[in-house]
This record gives C-alpha cells, sequence and structure tokens, in this order.
C-alpha cells in the first residue's frame, strides 16, 4: 500500500534493510547493507530516525508492526517500503493479535509505508490503528 515521495533528506539520513535472510542479531550499522539485513520488520524499525529509510525485501513477515519508536518531521519523514519490483507481505500467522499496522504515540508522525500489502488475518482488534499520530501516509501498490 505504498508509493514515493520526493521530500528533502536529512544529509545524515540513513538507509536500512530487513530481508527473509538477514538476523536480527546483526546490529544496525550492518543493516545498512543488503548483505547483511535484520530479519524482522519490528528489528528493522528500531534503526529508524528523522529523515531514515526501512527497504523490506521480498517475502511474507508474520509480524504486527508497530511503528518507528520516533518519527520523521514535515520535511524529512521516515519511510518504510517494499523492496521495488518485490512483494512484501505483512500478516500475522498463529495466535490472534490486537493490531496489525500501529502508530499510536505523537512521536510516531511523519511516517510513510509504502507498497506493502497488508494481509489481516486473526486480527482481533485493528487492522491498522492510528491514534495521537499525525501526518501517517501509507501509498497503494500501483
Amino acid at each position: 500500500m505504498f508509493s514515493s515521495f520526493f521530500l528533502a533528506a536529512s544529509a545524515d539520513a540513513a538507509t536500512y534493510y530487513v530481508a527473509k535472510t538477514g538476523k536480527d542479531t546483526n546490529i544496525c550499522t550492518q543493516a545498512q547493507t543488503q548483505s547483511t539485513p535484520k530479519l524482522t520488520i519490528k528489528s528493522g524499525i528500531i534503526c529508524l530516525k528523522v529523515g531514515d529509510t526501512l527497504i523490506i525485501k521480498a517475502g511474507i513477515y508474520g509480524e504486527g508492526v508497530v511503528a518507528a519508536p520516533t518519527g520523521g518531521t514535515a520535511t524529512n519523514r521516515i519511510t518504510a517500503k517494499a523492496n521495488p519490483g518485490e512483494t512484501v507481505v505483512i500478516t500475522h500467522a498463529g495466535t490472534a493479535i490486537d493490531c496489525l499496522m500501529c502508530f499510536t504515540q505523537v512521536a510516531q508522525s511523519y511516517v510513510t509505508v509504502e507498497g506493502v500489502i497488508l494481509a489481516a488475518a486473526d486480527v482481533t482488534t485493528y487492522g491498522i490503528w492510528i491514534r495521537n499520530a499525525n501526518h501517517i501516509t501509507l501509498e497503494t501498490l500501483k
């Protein structure tokens, strides 16, 4: 669900990677290289700061996702997006969860999510929950 915005990037903005071949034991510095990505979106999100981008490689990610602990700004959004040309599905396998993608704090504002399919099976309350956060952009697949 998502597409690119052409916004000014922070001078120290970074790009991080998540892939089904990754390891969550990789530190954030390692996850800035495609050859040493994080395994889960949750783990990749922890690395993000103002202006940063998380590239999610193809796969089915069975995890509820809580937005970045800090958000972006009007001119330097945080972006999480599918790797171009790849299919990324966020779902939850197994036990039911309350929320598949949650933005519930003011600090989680100015976030863009692009090109990700949300499959809300076993979600007991919210597929997407936006409360207190603002300027959240979910871009659809093209």
